[in-house]
């Protein structure tokens, strides 16, 4: 009995053995003409999830272009501020620097003229259509200031007092050509010193004119310039600039002598006057 049991189990192990071979066999030869069929089908499948993806893909890239974009703007509107304050900086900078120097300049003259009576002010109003011509300081009667006292910037002579307040004074300036100047002036030229008045400015030539001159002779260019108090009521020794250039038509009394300012008549701060 037990030896039929055991040629049972054996013949039915053999049997699932022999069938698992079986199956695995037709499996095998099932694959080998399936995957052909199923190749293609899986190329179009993925070509169909690339379709479907490219506009999502799309999207997201532009997504990620509008906020580089904005990024970027943000920026350069945050680095337009930075650069706004800077420029207002350097500008107030710039100011400072040029008040700064002015001042200087003022003290220098102080320094150079301490022989004389000085004033320091300011100028408050200089209007564009007569920019040549006339300014107001803040110095007056108060101060000591009287007409006809000559006033000093930028290193030179630039005018004189016209018109007096208490607390502020009109300075007719070198350059104006309605009114007729009549500064005495002495030019020293190599050891020589020859006497005349500056009467006006020549706009064309930038340049001071003195006549009446009391010598006929030679002036070198780059002869220094200076007033000489013959008047009695303007202070000596003022520099007012260098011979640029002299002219010689129809004898002593026609001859003319140009003088390069030595001040800078562009921009004018603050003055020094001087009395006597």
């Amino acid at each position: 009995m037990k030896r039929v049991r055991w040629s049972r189990l054996l013949v039915a192990v053999l049997i699932s053995i022999v069938s698992c071979v079986a199956i695995l066999f037709f499996i095998s030869k099932i694959n080998k003409k399936v995957l052909p069929v199923f190749n293609p089908v899986r190329e179009v499948m993925a070509s169909v999830d690339q379709v479907i993806l490219s506009p999502f893909t799309g999207v997201v890239h532009l997504n990620k272009d509008i906020e580089d974009l904005i990024g970027a703007y943000q920026e350069n509107q945050d680095l337009k501020k930075t650069l706004s304050g800077l420029n207002s900086q350097k500008a107030k900078l710039d100011s400072l620097e040029a008040e700064n120097k002015a001042l200087k300049e003022t003290l220098d003259l102080k320094t150079r003229y301490a022989s004389l009576s000085s004033v320091a002010g300011e100028v408050t109003l200089r209007q564009s259509a007569l920019w040549l011509d006339r300014l107001t300081i803040n110095v007056g009667r108060s101060k000591g200031i009287e007409k006809g006292m000559l006033v000093l910037s930028n290193q030179g002579l630039i005018g004189q007092i016209s018109l007096v307040n208490e607390n502020s004074s009109q300075v007719t300036l070198l350059t104006n050509q309605e009114k007729k100047l009549a500064i005495p002036v002495k030019i020293e030229s190599e050891g020589r010193i020859i006497y005349g008045s500056l009467s006006s400015y020549d706009e064309e030539k930038e340049a001071f004119v003195i006549t009446e001159l009391n010598s006929s002779e030679e002036i070198k260019e780059k002869a220094t310039v200076k007033t000489s108090g013959l008047d009695g009521d303007t202070a000596a020794n003022v520099e007012i600039g260098q011979v640029e250039a002299v002219e010689d038509k129809g004898g002593l009394l026609n001859r003319k002598v140009y003088v390069k300012p030595l001040a800078d008549f562009t921009s004018i701060q603050y003055v020094l006057v001087l009395g006597k």
